[in-house]
Protein backbone atom coordinates (compact mmCIF):
# COMPACT_ATOMS: atom_id res chain seq x y z
CA UNK A 1 0.00 0.00 0.00
CA UNK A 2 1.26 3.53 -0.69
CA UNK A 3 -0.31 6.70 0.77
CA UNK A 4 -0.18 9.89 -1.20
CA UNK A 5 -0.76 13.17 0.78
CA UNK A 6 -1.98 16.56 -1.38
CA UNK A 7 -1.31 19.63 0.04
CA UNK A 8 -3.18 21.16 2.58
CA UNK A 9 -6.45 23.36 1.07
CA UNK A 10 -9.42 25.78 2.18
CA UNK A 11 -12.23 24.44 0.12
CA UNK A 12 -13.90 21.14 1.38
CA UNK A 13 -16.69 22.22 -1.53
CA UNK A 14 -14.59 22.03 -4.40
CA UNK A 15 -12.18 18.35 -2.73
CA UNK A 16 -15.21 16.34 -1.78
CA UNK A 17 -16.98 17.22 -5.34
CA UNK A 18 -13.74 15.80 -6.72
CA UNK A 19 -13.56 12.68 -4.76
CA UNK A 20 -17.11 11.85 -5.36
CA UNK A 21 -16.97 12.67 -8.87
CA UNK A 22 -15.92 12.04 -12.16
CA UNK A 23 -13.24 14.50 -13.14
CA UNK A 24 -14.48 17.28 -14.99
CA UNK A 25 -18.03 16.27 -15.18
CA UNK A 26 -21.28 15.88 -13.31
CA UNK A 27 -21.48 12.05 -12.94
CA UNK A 28 -20.09 9.90 -10.51
CA UNK A 29 -19.31 6.44 -12.03
CA UNK A 30 -15.85 5.92 -10.60
CA UNK A 31 -16.92 6.50 -7.75
CA UNK A 32 -18.00 2.75 -5.54
CA UNK A 33 -18.38 3.80 -2.34
CA UNK A 34 -18.74 6.97 -0.11
CA UNK A 35 -18.58 7.27 3.47
CA UNK A 36 -18.89 10.41 6.31
CA UNK A 37 -16.98 10.04 9.68
CA UNK A 38 -18.31 11.66 13.05
CA UNK A 39 -21.26 13.57 10.92
CA UNK A 40 -24.88 13.30 11.18
CA UNK A 41 -25.25 13.30 7.75
CA UNK A 42 -24.40 10.80 4.70
CA UNK A 43 -24.78 13.51 2.11
CA UNK A 44 -21.21 14.22 0.74
CA UNK A 45 -22.53 18.04 0.00
CA UNK A 46 -23.97 18.62 3.45
CA UNK A 47 -20.89 17.22 4.67
CA UNK A 48 -18.85 19.84 3.05
CA UNK A 49 -21.07 22.49 4.46
CA UNK A 50 -21.11 21.10 7.74
CA UNK A 51 -16.97 20.58 7.89
CA UNK A 52 -16.40 24.28 6.73
CA UNK A 53 -18.67 25.75 9.16
CA UNK A 54 -16.46 23.68 11.78
CA UNK A 55 -13.33 25.31 10.20
CA UNK A 56 -14.94 28.95 10.11
CA UNK A 57 -15.89 29.17 13.80
CA UNK A 58 -13.22 27.73 16.09
CA UNK A 59 -13.31 29.99 18.01
CA UNK A 60 -17.00 29.90 19.20
CA UNK A 61 -16.56 26.07 19.50
CA UNK A 62 -13.08 26.72 22.08
CA UNK A 63 -15.25 29.54 23.97
CA UNK A 64 -18.26 26.45 24.26
CA UNK A 65 -15.24 24.15 25.13
CA UNK A 66 -14.16 26.45 28.08
CA UNK A 67 -11.14 26.69 26.09
CA UNK A 68 -9.11 29.73 25.78
CA UNK A 69 -9.45 31.45 21.95
CA UNK A 70 -5.86 31.77 21.23
CA UNK A 71 -3.93 31.40 18.52
CA UNK A 72 -3.97 32.14 14.76
CA UNK A 73 -6.87 31.25 12.75
CA UNK A 74 -6.61 28.12 10.65
CA UNK A 75 -6.16 29.33 6.73
CA UNK A 76 -6.07 25.64 5.31
CA UNK A 77 -8.24 23.44 7.42
CA UNK A 78 -8.61 20.82 4.18
CA UNK A 79 -6.34 17.71 4.58
CA UNK A 80 -6.40 15.08 1.87
CA UNK A 81 -4.86 11.89 1.27
CA UNK A 82 -5.08 8.78 -0.92
CA UNK A 83 -4.43 4.67 -0.18
CA UNK A 84 -3.36 3.34 -2.84
CA UNK A 85 -2.78 -1.11 -3.01
CA UNK A 86 -0.56 -2.79 -5.24
CA UNK A 87 -2.57 -4.05 -8.32
CA UNK A 88 -1.59 -7.27 -7.32
CA UNK A 89 -3.34 -7.13 -4.07
CA UNK A 90 -7.43 -8.02 -3.65
CA UNK A 91 -9.00 -5.76 -1.43
CA UNK A 92 -12.19 -5.06 -1.13
CA UNK A 93 -14.55 -1.70 0.33
CA UNK A 94 -14.71 -3.21 3.89
CA UNK A 95 -10.84 -3.85 4.17
CA UNK A 96 -10.19 -0.55 2.44
CA UNK A 97 -12.99 1.56 4.81
CA UNK A 98 -11.11 -0.35 7.90
CA UNK A 99 -7.85 0.89 7.02
CA UNK A 100 -8.74 4.14 6.04
CA UNK A 101 -9.94 4.34 9.60
CA UNK A 102 -7.36 3.07 11.22
CA UNK A 103 -5.13 5.47 9.20
CA UNK A 104 -7.10 8.44 10.55
CA UNK A 105 -6.57 6.94 14.59
CA UNK A 106 -2.49 6.66 13.14
CA UNK A 107 -2.30 10.47 12.37
CA UNK A 108 -4.86 11.42 15.57
CA UNK A 109 -7.86 12.50 13.45
CA UNK A 110 -10.02 9.75 14.88
CA UNK A 111 -12.42 12.06 16.14
CA UNK A 112 -12.35 15.16 13.27
CA UNK A 113 -15.15 15.00 10.55
CA UNK A 114 -13.85 12.98 7.11
CA UNK A 115 -15.37 12.20 4.05
CA UNK A 116 -14.02 8.68 2.56
CA UNK A 117 -14.34 7.87 -1.38
CA UNK A 118 -13.33 4.61 -3.20
CA UNK A 119 -12.40 4.89 -6.87
CA UNK A 120 -12.75 2.66 -9.32
CA UNK A 121 -11.03 4.14 -12.26
CA UNK A 122 -7.58 2.78 -11.92
CA UNK A 123 -6.12 -0.91 -12.16
CA UNK A 124 -5.45 -0.32 -8.57
CA UNK A 125 -7.64 -0.19 -5.66
CA UNK A 126 -7.16 3.35 -3.54
CA UNK A 127 -9.09 5.36 -1.33
CA UNK A 128 -9.51 8.89 -1.02
CA UNK A 129 -9.33 10.30 2.54
CA UNK A 130 -10.78 14.46 3.28
CA UNK A 131 -10.11 15.67 6.81
CA UNK A 132 -11.24 18.59 8.90
CA UNK A 133 -7.87 19.70 10.52
CA UNK A 134 -10.49 21.27 13.00
CA UNK A 135 -11.56 19.45 15.63
CA UNK A 136 -15.51 19.68 15.93
CA UNK A 137 -15.93 19.93 19.50
CA UNK A 138 -12.68 21.69 20.74
CA UNK A 139 -12.36 23.92 18.20
CA UNK A 140 -8.39 23.09 18.15
CA UNK A 141 -6.18 22.40 15.51
CA UNK A 142 -4.14 19.33 14.74
CA UNK A 143 -1.40 19.32 12.51
CA UNK A 144 0.51 15.67 12.90
CA UNK A 145 4.37 16.20 13.51
CA UNK A 146 6.01 14.63 9.80
CA UNK A 147 2.44 13.25 8.70
CA UNK A 148 4.33 11.09 5.91
CA UNK A 149 6.62 9.60 8.41
CA UNK A 150 3.53 8.17 10.41
CA UNK A 151 1.87 6.81 6.91
CA UNK A 152 4.67 4.93 5.81
CA UNK A 153 5.05 3.37 8.73
CA UNK A 154 1.21 3.00 8.98
CA UNK A 155 1.39 1.75 5.53
CA UNK A 156 4.20 -0.73 6.32
CA UNK A 157 2.15 -2.24 9.48
CA UNK A 158 -0.67 -3.01 7.19
CA UNK A 159 1.43 -5.09 4.62
CA UNK A 160 2.80 -6.96 7.53
CA UNK A 161 -0.13 -7.78 9.40
CA UNK A 162 -1.97 -9.13 5.67
CA UNK A 163 1.58 -11.03 4.83
CA UNK A 164 2.28 -9.87 1.85
CA UNK A 165 5.18 -6.88 2.02
CA UNK A 166 5.01 -5.27 -1.34
CA UNK A 167 7.40 -2.34 -0.58
CA UNK A 168 11.17 -3.94 0.48
CA UNK A 169 12.93 -0.88 1.01
CA UNK A 170 10.30 0.91 3.42
CA UNK A 171 9.81 -2.51 5.12
CA UNK A 172 13.56 -2.36 5.88
CA UNK A 173 13.72 0.92 6.80
CA UNK A 174 10.94 0.77 9.58
CA UNK A 175 11.09 -3.18 10.56
CA UNK A 176 12.87 -3.20 13.82
CA UNK A 177 12.83 -7.56 13.96
CA UNK A 178 16.81 -8.47 12.87
CA UNK A 179 14.88 -11.48 11.28
CA UNK A 180 12.58 -9.74 9.04
CA UNK A 181 15.24 -7.21 7.96
CA UNK A 182 17.21 -9.88 7.05
CA UNK A 183 14.84 -11.68 5.02
CA UNK A 184 13.90 -8.58 3.39
CA UNK A 185 17.01 -7.58 2.15
CA UNK A 186 17.59 -10.82 0.81
CA UNK A 187 14.55 -10.53 -1.00
CA UNK A 188 15.54 -7.38 -2.81
CA UNK A 189 18.80 -8.70 -3.77
CA UNK A 190 17.21 -11.57 -5.08
CA UNK A 191 14.85 -9.56 -6.80
CA UNK A 192 17.42 -7.13 -7.90
CA UNK A 193 19.76 -10.19 -9.19
CA UNK A 194 16.80 -11.45 -11.24
CA UNK A 195 16.09 -8.12 -12.60
CA UNK A 196 12.52 -7.64 -11.61
CA UNK A 197 13.39 -4.52 -10.31
CA UNK A 198 10.67 -1.92 -12.52
CA UNK A 199 12.82 0.23 -14.21
CA UNK A 200 11.02 3.26 -12.74
CA UNK A 201 10.81 6.36 -15.17
CA UNK A 202 10.21 10.54 -14.07
CA UNK A 203 6.92 11.05 -15.25
CA UNK A 204 7.31 13.68 -18.06
CA UNK A 205 10.48 11.45 -19.58
CA UNK A 206 7.30 8.59 -19.53
CA UNK A 207 4.47 10.98 -20.82
CA UNK A 208 6.83 11.95 -23.75
CA UNK A 209 8.18 8.55 -24.73
CA UNK A 210 4.60 6.70 -24.35
CA UNK A 211 3.51 5.53 -27.43
CA UNK A 212 6.39 5.72 -29.60
CA UNK A 213 7.08 2.80 -31.71
CA UNK A 214 9.93 0.86 -33.16
CA UNK A 215 12.48 1.33 -30.14
CA UNK A 216 15.32 -0.42 -32.15
CA UNK A 217 15.30 1.96 -34.43
CA UNK A 218 18.01 4.13 -35.19
CA UNK A 219 15.77 7.33 -34.38
CA UNK A 220 14.94 6.23 -31.05
CA UNK A 221 18.13 5.46 -30.14
CA UNK A 222 19.56 8.72 -31.00
CA UNK A 223 16.59 10.68 -29.15
CA UNK A 224 16.99 8.73 -26.42
CA UNK A 225 20.78 9.13 -26.23
CA UNK A 226 20.53 12.60 -27.15
CA UNK A 227 18.32 13.73 -24.21
CA UNK A 228 20.18 10.98 -21.69
CA UNK A 229 23.59 13.51 -22.28
CA UNK A 230 21.47 16.26 -21.32
CA UNK A 231 19.63 14.87 -18.69
CA UNK A 232 23.18 13.42 -17.56
CA UNK A 233 24.69 16.80 -17.79
CA UNK A 234 21.30 18.74 -15.58
CA UNK A 235 21.36 16.02 -13.25
CA UNK A 236 25.77 16.01 -12.79
CA UNK A 237 25.30 20.12 -12.37
CA UNK A 238 22.26 20.02 -10.17
CA UNK A 239 24.25 17.36 -7.59
CA UNK A 240 27.23 19.68 -8.29
CA UNK A 241 25.00 23.13 -7.29
CA UNK A 242 23.69 20.98 -4.50
CA UNK A 243 27.03 20.08 -3.03
CA UNK A 244 28.21 23.87 -3.54
CA UNK A 245 24.55 25.11 -1.60
CA UNK A 246 25.15 22.49 1.23
CA UNK A 247 29.31 23.12 1.34
CA UNK A 248 27.67 27.06 1.35
CA UNK A 249 25.61 26.52 3.98
CA UNK A 250 28.00 25.30 6.27
CA UNK A 251 30.42 27.29 5.68
CA UNK A 252 27.79 30.09 6.51
CA UNK A 253 26.74 28.16 9.50
CA UNK A 254 30.25 28.05 11.03
CA UNK A 255 31.17 31.08 10.32
CA UNK A 256 27.74 32.49 12.10
CA UNK A 257 28.17 29.91 14.64
CA UNK A 258 31.83 31.44 15.49
CA UNK A 259 30.80 35.26 14.90
CA UNK A 260 27.84 34.14 17.38
CA UNK A 261 30.27 32.70 19.84
CA UNK A 262 32.74 35.64 19.60
CA UNK A 263 29.95 38.16 20.57
CA UNK A 264 28.73 36.48 23.26
CA UNK A 265 32.60 35.87 24.81
CA UNK A 266 32.59 39.50 24.03
CA UNK A 267 29.50 40.59 25.94
CA UNK A 268 30.35 38.16 28.76
CA UNK A 269 33.76 39.69 29.25
CA UNK A 270 31.38 43.52 29.47
CA UNK A 271 29.15 42.47 31.43
CA UNK A 272 31.93 40.51 33.81
CA UNK A 273 33.56 44.06 34.02
CA UNK A 274 30.36 45.88 34.33
CA UNK A 275 29.92 43.40 37.57
CA UNK A 276 33.38 44.00 38.76
CA UNK A 277 33.08 47.75 38.56
CA UNK A 278 29.84 47.40 39.97
CA UNK A 279 30.87 45.19 42.91
CA UNK A 280 33.79 47.86 43.77
CA UNK A 281 31.99 50.83 43.10
CA UNK A 282 34.72 52.21 40.82
CA UNK A 283 37.01 51.68 44.23
CA UNK A 284 35.36 54.61 45.59
CA UNK A 285 32.69 53.38 47.85
CA UNK A 286 31.50 50.11 49.31
CA UNK A 287 28.15 49.05 48.89
CA UNK A 288 25.64 50.22 52.01
CA UNK A 289 22.85 47.68 52.18
CA UNK A 290 19.57 48.03 54.31
CA UNK A 291 21.01 45.00 56.45
CA UNK A 292 24.31 46.79 57.37
CA UNK A 293 21.92 50.17 57.73
CA UNK A 294 19.98 48.36 60.66
CA UNK A 295 23.21 46.64 62.00
CA UNK A 296 24.66 49.82 62.56
CA UNK A 297 21.44 51.44 63.47
CA UNK A 298 20.76 49.31 66.24
CA UNK A 299 24.38 49.39 67.12
CA UNK A 300 24.20 53.09 67.52
CA UNK A 301 20.98 52.91 69.27
CA UNK A 302 22.66 50.56 72.39
CA UNK A 303 25.45 53.29 72.08
CA UNK A 304 23.32 56.12 71.93
CA UNK A 305 21.36 54.56 75.13
CA UNK A 306 24.49 53.71 77.03
CA UNK A 307 25.60 57.67 76.42
CA UNK A 308 21.95 58.92 77.69
CA UNK A 309 22.49 56.91 81.33
CA UNK A 310 26.09 58.07 81.59
CA UNK A 311 25.10 61.93 80.72
CA UNK A 312 22.00 61.19 83.14
CA UNK A 313 24.28 59.44 85.67
CA UNK A 314 26.36 62.28 85.71
CA UNK A 315 23.52 64.76 86.17
CA UNK A 316 22.37 62.94 88.77
CA UNK A 317 25.66 62.89 90.72
CA UNK A 318 26.02 66.76 90.07
CA UNK A 319 22.57 67.53 91.11
CA UNK A 320 22.53 65.31 93.83
CA UNK A 321 23.81 67.44 96.89
CA UNK A 322 21.45 70.18 95.67
CA UNK A 323 18.66 67.74 96.24
CA UNK A 324 19.59 66.32 99.14
CA UNK A 325 20.42 69.86 100.79
CA UNK A 326 16.55 70.24 99.93
CA UNK A 327 15.62 67.29 101.37
CA UNK A 328 17.35 67.74 104.77
CA UNK A 329 15.89 71.39 104.98
CA UNK A 330 12.65 70.79 103.78
CA UNK A 331 12.99 67.72 106.57
CA UNK A 332 14.04 70.62 109.39
CA UNK A 333 11.21 73.02 108.20
CA UNK A 334 8.89 70.51 108.35
CA UNK A 335 9.91 69.34 112.22
CA UNK A 336 9.73 73.30 113.03
CA UNK A 337 6.50 73.28 111.51
CA UNK A 338 5.25 70.53 113.05
CA UNK A 339 6.47 71.96 116.80
CA UNK A 340 5.08 75.44 116.30
CA UNK A 341 1.95 74.05 115.63
CA UNK A 342 1.85 72.11 119.02
CA UNK A 343 2.64 74.62 120.87
CA UNK A 344 0.34 77.10 119.39
CA UNK A 345 -2.73 74.45 119.47
CA UNK A 346 -1.87 73.53 122.76
CA UNK A 347 -2.01 76.91 124.40
CA UNK A 348 -5.32 78.07 122.11
CA UNK A 349 -6.73 74.45 123.41
CA UNK A 350 -6.40 74.65 127.15
CA UNK A 351 -8.09 77.81 127.30
CA UNK A 352 -11.01 77.70 124.88
CA UNK A 353 -11.46 74.21 127.14
CA UNK A 354 -11.55 76.08 130.51
CA UNK A 355 -13.89 78.50 129.32
CA UNK A 356 -16.45 76.05 128.20
CA UNK A 357 -15.90 73.69 131.01
CA UNK A 358 -16.33 76.32 133.65
CA UNK A 359 -19.50 78.20 132.35
CA UNK A 360 -22.39 76.79 133.55
CA UNK A 361 -25.24 75.80 130.89
CA UNK A 362 -27.58 78.29 131.78
CA UNK A 363 -24.58 81.39 131.37
CA UNK A 364 -23.76 79.69 128.10
CA UNK A 365 -24.38 82.82 125.88
CA UNK A 366 -23.05 84.07 122.10
CA UNK A 367 -19.56 83.91 123.76
CA UNK A 368 -19.61 80.20 124.77
CA UNK A 369 -20.83 79.19 120.97
CA UNK A 370 -17.85 81.33 119.92
CA UNK A 371 -15.49 79.86 121.97
CA UNK A 372 -16.86 76.06 121.13
CA UNK A 373 -16.58 77.24 117.90
CA UNK A 374 -12.53 78.55 118.32
CA UNK A 375 -12.43 74.72 119.77
CA UNK A 376 -13.27 73.33 116.16
CA UNK A 377 -11.31 75.18 113.98
CA UNK A 378 -8.40 74.72 116.39
CA UNK A 379 -8.60 71.00 115.54
CA UNK A 380 -9.29 71.73 112.13
CA UNK A 381 -7.02 74.03 110.99
CA UNK A 382 -3.33 72.27 111.54
CA UNK A 383 -4.59 70.08 108.19
CA UNK A 384 -5.04 73.26 106.06
CA UNK A 385 -1.46 74.22 107.80
CA UNK A 386 -0.35 71.28 106.87
CA UNK A 387 -1.62 71.38 103.11
CA UNK A 388 -0.30 74.83 102.78
CA UNK A 389 2.89 74.12 103.92
CA UNK A 390 3.46 70.85 102.24
CA UNK A 391 2.23 73.39 98.87
CA UNK A 392 4.88 75.44 99.98
CA UNK A 393 7.93 72.85 99.91
CA UNK A 394 6.71 71.24 96.76
CA UNK A 395 6.88 74.33 94.78
CA UNK A 396 10.54 74.96 96.36
CA UNK A 397 11.25 71.31 94.96
CA UNK A 398 9.60 72.14 91.62
CA UNK A 399 11.64 75.47 91.03
CA UNK A 400 15.08 73.46 92.33
CA UNK A 401 14.17 70.52 89.47
CA UNK A 402 13.04 73.63 86.88
CA UNK A 403 16.37 74.95 88.17
CA UNK A 404 17.97 71.66 87.88
CA UNK A 405 16.37 70.81 84.03
CA UNK A 406 17.45 73.94 83.41
CA UNK A 407 21.35 73.62 84.09
CA UNK A 408 21.11 70.01 82.35
CA UNK A 409 19.04 70.55 78.96
CA UNK A 410 22.02 72.38 77.28
CA UNK A 411 23.99 68.99 78.05
CA UNK A 412 20.91 67.03 76.62
CA UNK A 413 20.06 69.04 74.24
CA UNK A 414 24.06 68.63 72.85
CA UNK A 415 23.61 64.85 73.27
CA UNK A 416 20.54 64.74 71.47
CA UNK A 417 21.62 66.74 68.90
CA UNK A 418 25.21 64.26 68.69
CA UNK A 419 22.74 61.58 68.55
CA UNK A 420 20.24 62.95 66.03
CA UNK A 421 23.60 63.60 63.88
CA UNK A 422 24.86 60.16 64.11
CA UNK A 423 21.72 58.47 63.19
CA UNK A 424 20.98 60.93 60.22
CA UNK A 425 24.88 60.34 59.11
CA UNK A 426 23.78 56.76 58.71
CA UNK A 427 20.76 57.68 56.75
CA UNK A 428 22.61 60.01 54.71
CA UNK A 429 24.77 56.56 53.88
CA UNK A 430 22.03 54.42 53.19
CA UNK A 431 20.28 57.02 50.99
CA UNK A 432 23.70 57.78 49.06
CA UNK A 433 24.01 54.04 48.53
CA UNK A 434 20.61 53.55 47.45
CA UNK A 435 20.88 56.64 44.93
CA UNK A 436 24.04 54.59 43.97
CA UNK A 437 22.25 51.70 43.50
CA UNK A 438 19.30 53.20 41.16
CA UNK A 439 21.85 54.68 39.27
CA UNK A 440 23.94 51.69 38.68
CA UNK A 441 20.59 49.48 38.24
CA UNK A 442 20.19 52.55 35.45
CA UNK A 443 22.93 52.20 34.36
CA UNK A 444 22.78 48.30 34.09
CA UNK A 445 19.21 48.71 32.27
CA UNK A 446 21.03 51.17 29.77
CA UNK A 447 23.47 48.22 29.30
CA UNK A 448 20.77 45.38 28.90
CA UNK A 449 18.84 47.90 26.81
CA UNK A 450 22.07 48.13 24.36
CA UNK A 451 23.05 44.28 24.08
CA UNK A 452 19.76 43.35 23.34
CA UNK A 453 19.96 45.98 20.76
CA UNK A 454 23.36 44.85 19.82
CA UNK A 455 22.32 41.34 19.40
CA UNK A 456 19.14 41.83 17.57
CA UNK A 457 21.38 43.37 15.57
CA UNK A 458 23.93 40.96 14.84
CA UNK A 459 21.11 37.99 14.72
CA UNK A 460 19.23 40.21 12.27
CA UNK A 461 22.52 40.92 10.38
CA UNK A 462 23.09 36.90 10.46
CA UNK A 463 18.98 36.57 8.92
CA UNK A 464 19.77 38.75 6.51
CA UNK A 465 23.10 36.65 5.31
CA UNK A 466 21.12 33.37 5.37
CA UNK A 467 18.22 34.97 3.41
CA UNK A 468 20.57 36.45 0.92
CA UNK A 469 21.79 32.85 0.60
CA UNK A 470 18.68 31.19 0.50
CA UNK A 471 17.75 33.58 -2.02
CA UNK A 472 20.93 32.94 -3.81
CA UNK A 473 20.30 29.14 -3.97
CA UNK A 474 16.26 29.72 -4.74
CA UNK A 475 17.79 31.51 -8.20
CA UNK A 476 20.12 28.72 -8.65
CA UNK A 477 17.23 26.07 -8.29
CA UNK A 478 14.46 28.16 -10.33
CA UNK A 479 16.97 28.21 -12.96
CA UNK A 480 17.72 24.55 -12.76
CA UNK A 481 14.09 23.68 -12.83
CA UNK A 482 14.13 26.11 -15.75
CA UNK A 483 16.41 24.35 -17.73
CA UNK A 484 14.79 21.09 -17.13
CA UNK A 485 11.42 22.45 -17.61
CA UNK A 486 12.98 23.54 -21.09
CA UNK A 487 14.51 19.93 -21.54
CA UNK A 488 11.17 17.84 -21.07
CA UNK A 489 9.69 20.70 -23.37
CA UNK A 490 12.48 19.60 -25.89
CA UNK A 491 11.91 15.96 -25.34
CA UNK A 492 8.43 15.97 -25.67
CA UNK A 493 8.74 17.96 -29.01
CA UNK A 494 11.20 15.59 -30.17
CA UNK A 495 9.33 12.22 -29.41
CA UNK A 496 6.28 14.13 -30.71
CA UNK A 497 8.19 14.75 -33.97
CA UNK A 498 9.57 11.81 -34.02
CA UNK A 499 6.05 9.90 -33.39
CA UNK A 500 4.49 12.34 -36.54
CA UNK A 501 7.47 10.75 -39.08
CA UNK A 502 6.68 7.39 -37.82
CA UNK A 503 3.27 7.88 -38.55
CA UNK A 504 3.87 9.65 -41.56
CA UNK A 505 6.50 7.12 -42.75
CA UNK A 506 3.69 4.08 -41.52
CA UNK A 507 1.31 5.70 -43.60
CA UNK A 508 3.28 5.90 -47.00
CA UNK A 509 4.50 2.60 -46.48
CA UNK A 510 0.85 1.28 -45.88
CA UNK A 511 0.29 3.70 -49.15
CA UNK A 512 3.52 2.47 -50.89
CA UNK A 513 2.22 -1.62 -50.00
CA UNK A 514 -1.16 -0.81 -51.43
CA UNK A 515 0.07 0.96 -54.97
CA UNK A 516 2.41 -2.46 -54.55
CA UNK A 517 -0.30 -4.82 -54.21
CA UNK A 518 -2.76 -3.33 -56.75
CA UNK A 519 0.11 -2.72 -59.43
CA UNK A 520 0.74 -6.47 -58.58
CA UNK A 521 -2.87 -7.47 -59.33
CA UNK A 522 -3.47 -5.55 -62.50
CA UNK A 523 0.40 -7.09 -63.77
CA UNK A 524 -1.38 -10.84 -62.57
CA UNK A 525 -4.37 -9.88 -64.67
CA UNK A 526 -2.38 -8.72 -67.62
CA UNK A 527 -0.16 -11.80 -67.91
CA UNK A 528 -2.90 -14.04 -67.23
CA UNK A 529 -4.70 -11.91 -70.57
CA UNK A 530 -1.79 -11.94 -72.58
CA UNK A 531 -1.74 -16.03 -72.25
CA UNK A 532 -5.21 -16.08 -72.74
CA UNK A 533 -4.43 -14.24 -76.26
CA UNK A 534 -2.07 -16.38 -77.87
CA UNK A 535 -3.83 -19.18 -77.11
CA UNK A 536 -7.02 -17.72 -78.87
CA UNK A 537 -4.78 -16.94 -82.10
CA UNK A 538 -4.40 -20.39 -82.84
CA UNK A 539 -8.09 -20.65 -82.65
CA UNK A 540 -8.65 -17.70 -85.05
CA UNK A 541 -9.90 -15.28 -82.56
CA UNK A 542 -9.42 -11.57 -81.80
CA UNK A 543 -7.23 -11.13 -78.94
CA UNK A 544 -5.82 -7.67 -79.77
CA UNK A 545 -7.15 -6.18 -76.70
CA UNK A 546 -6.53 -9.29 -74.53
CA UNK A 547 -10.57 -9.55 -74.71
CA UNK A 548 -11.54 -13.68 -75.12
CA UNK A 549 -13.68 -13.34 -77.76
CA UNK A 550 -16.43 -16.70 -77.39
CA UNK A 551 -17.21 -17.84 -80.83
CA UNK A 552 -21.35 -18.93 -80.91
CA UNK A 553 -21.86 -22.43 -80.53
CA UNK A 554 -23.25 -24.60 -83.49
CA UNK A 555 -26.95 -25.03 -83.49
Amino acid sequence: MNPAVARKGKSFKGVIAYITHDVGENSAERVEYVEAINLRTSDPEKAAKVMAWTATHAELLKQAAGMPATGRKTENPVYHYSLNWDGSEQVDNQEMIATAKASLEALGYQEHEAVLAIHNDKEHAHIHVVVNRVHPETGKTHNPDNDQRILQRFAYQHEKQRGHVVCLDRAIKYEKDPQLLAQYKARREAELSEGKSRDSKPRPQWEAEKDAEYPLSQSYQDIKQTFKVRVDELAKQGREAAQRRAAEWDTLKKKQAQDLGNFREKKNQSHKVRRAFAKTRGNTEQKYTWQQYKRDRNTLKKQHGKASQELKAQLKAKNQPAIDKLKTEQKNQWRQFFRIERAAARGQQESSVQIVANTPISQQDENYQGHLSNLFHLNASPLVNRQKFAAHLAEQRKQLMADIYKNNAPHIQDLKQQQSKDLKTLQEKLAKSKTADRDQNARFKANRVKDHRERMNFLHAQKQEREALTNKHAGEISQQRHAWANLNKDRSKAWETYKQRVAERVASNEKAQTRSQTKDSFQARATAGRDYGGRAESRGQDNSRGIERTPPKPR
